[in-house]
């Protein structure tokens, strides 16, 4: 048994500090981020033809100018099958490349949309069939603009004669 001269010794009386792997408070874990809301587009996406518009008070796009766009559509030998349509207005912070890439699109109309921040180097003229990125583009006026001007509707048509080979 100890003597308690042998009890009171440093050996005995000092503290043993926690080794440093225990000071460190336990991680929380990360919750995965959640994933982004499922992209909402009109049409079956069958040939991989993406049209992106910008309007604020359509879910996809106003009446006068979905009559149009189908019109377009139709001259082309093309329907909603397809295409997808997409309102950039309703795509919360995906770019115009989250959802290019998200539908796996080929060829991509901006009506109205501006292509700042797609890394084109210079931004090729509006109406300009354009090959980037193996994708071909076509940036054009927002469809009521083009439906109200005729000089306009001739230099789409001229751009989707090229876009889809007509």
């Amino acid at each position: 048994s100890p003597t308690p001269a042998a009890a009171a010794s440093p050996a005995h009386s000092v503290p043993v500090s926690p080794s440093p792997a225990a000071a460190v408070p336990p991680v929380a874990p990360v919750a995965p981020l959640a994933a982004p809301p499922a992209l909402k587009y009109l049409g079956e996406n069958k040939r991989r033809i993406l049209l992106l518009v910008r309007d604020a008070s359509a879910p996809h796009l106003e009446d006068k100018s979905m009559n149009f766009l189908l019109s377009i559509l139709n001259a082309c030998g093309l329907s909603m099958e397809a295409v997808a349509l997409v309102n950039m207005a309703g795509t919360g912070e995906r770019t115009v490349e989250d959802i290019v890439g998200e539908l796996d699109s080929r060829s991509v109309l901006l009506f109205g949309i501006d292509p700042a921040g797609l890394g084109w180097g210079a931004v090729p003229e509006t109406y300009q069939v354009h090959a980037q990125g193996g994708r071909t583009w076509v940036r054009a006026d927002a469809l009521s603009a083009i439906e109200a001007d005729r000089a306009q509707k001739g230099r789409l048509w001229n751009s989707l004669k090229q876009l889809f080979q007509l």
